[in-house]
């Protein structure tokens, strides 16, 4: 592909072609103010987690259900889900803040799969965090 075409979804691999070193400072396509970048963070984070701790919640849901409790199952379920959903709430605000203010500060556009990234590093370190033995408990 040349330099003069456009791409499909130009955040898969450049952010533009307008400017800095091989056209990936600048241009269109991307995240370019703090509002937008904290907004696709937050969104991200928020799928991203609500797939996670969903799935973890049908599972926990699970074992009650076989015993035949469905109103504790229930329980179980939005206990789960909802802390979930707080964590991605605080997590990608936060996140989305904290990468806005840099991209912005340093005057770069923001490619779109950036927040997806920092979403799912944020749920692997949650899910890494949720065992015992990787964290200080263990020493």
């Amino acid at each position: 592909m040349s330099l003069n075409e456009s791409w499909t979804w130009p955040a898969i691999v450049f952010v533009g072609h307008g400017g800095g070193i091989g056209g990936l400072l600048g241009g269109e396509g991307g995240l370019s103010n703090r509002r937008e970048m904290l907004s696709f963070t937050l969104m991200w984070t928020l799928a991203v987690f609500g797939l996670v701790f969903g799935a973890a919640g049908l599972v926990a849901a699970s074992v009650p259900l076989r015993v035949g409790r469905p109103l504790t199952a229930l329980v179980l379920f939005l206990i789960v889900a909802g802390f979930g959903m707080i964590t991605a709430l605080i997590g990608g605000s936060l996140m989305g803040y904290f990468i806005g203010s840099i991209y912005e500060i340093g005057g770069f556009t923001m490619a779109l799969w950036v927040p997806l990234g920092w979403a799912v590093v944020q749920v692997l370190v949650a899910v890494i965090s949720s065992y015992a033995e990787v964290g200080l408990n263990a020493l």
